[in-house]
């Protein structure tokens, strides 16, 4: 999966392409993030980028991840006539921001990262979460992909009945995107942990370590997580799984796919 500063890379990416196509010479960008390390992670390689893509940078929007309103904040992008904002941080901090921005006439289009966006924010603001995009290494819950037959079974072992019907990416789904991300994150130890014990005589010098787990996901070319995720490589060098994100859009009370965007694996970007 594409790590928080290559998803971003894929959002800069898109919205360029976008405001290319809108004839916008030297689209205004914002950053909207909280005061937290998780929240200032990306910051960095996102305003390089910005600039390498030639975007205006404007100044920095700060709302914590547990704001109730971000109206002096949305009110300053409205101002600075942001053609673009992106915001880092949660589900709940994200779906204020937006409402907020809406509320007071911002243009700007609002893209929101991994863990801001998913089906909880149509059920929170409603309407306000139109048009708003997102950004997500993988599939959501219940799209026609083959791994997520697994996920289903797993579903019926557990909750002793059948999948409920619903749409993939509205607010009746039975897991927001959070469960695949944990799904993922534990399907690719799984895979480093059967490979140690499968080779034993190989790896039984280091036993069953995190270093040993590490070597074997250190070999993993072109693997396929059945379609949860794009395929997946990891070498001693680059630990990055992949450099795709896909961009999604609220629109009709649901989350839809956009475009699948992949940027460059860049040395330099090397944990950057």
């Amino acid at each position: 999966m594409s790590s928080y500063s290559d998803q971003l890379r894929a959002v800069l990416k898109f919205a360029r392409e976008l405001a290319r196509r809108e004839g916008i010479a030297r689209p205004k960008f914002v950053f909207v993030y909280p005061d937290h390390p998780y929240g200032r992670a990306p910051i960095p390689a996102g305003k390089a980028y910005a600039q390498e893509l030639g975007f205006e940078v404007l100044p920095d929007q700060i709302v914590s991840l547990t704001a109730l309103e971000a109206r002096s904040q949305v009110t300053a992008i409205r101002d600075q006539g942001a053609d673009f904002a992106w915001f880092g941080g949660t589900t709940s901090s994200a779906s204020v921001t937006v409402r907020d921005a809406k509320q007071v006439g911002a243009k700007a289009r609002w893209f929101v990262n991994v863990w801001g966006f998913d089906e909880s924010m149509i059920k929170r603001i409603g309407a306000a979460a139109e048009g708003v995009y997102g950004s997500t290494p993988h599939a959501y819950y219940g799209e026609p992909v083959p791994g997520m037959r697994t996920l289903f079974e797993v579903y019926r072992r557990f909750q002793g009945r059948e999948v409920p019907r619903f749409e993939w990416g509205t607010v009746d789904t039975p897991y927001i995107a959070s469960y695949i991300r944990g799904w993922l994150n534990v399907y690719l130890l799984r895979r480093g942990l059967e490979t140690v014990v499968d080779n034993w005589a190989t790896y039984a010098r280091l036993g069953l370590t995190g270093a040993s787990i590490r070597a074997t996901l250190e070999l993993i070319r072109n693997w396929d997580p059945e379609g949860l995720a794009p395929p997946i490589t990891l070498t001693r060098e680059d630990h990055r799984p992949s450099t795709t994100t896909r961009i999604m859009q609220i629109r009709g009370g649901r989350i839809r796919l956009v475009e699948q965007v992949t940027v460059e694996r860049r040395r330099d970007w090397l944990g950057f």
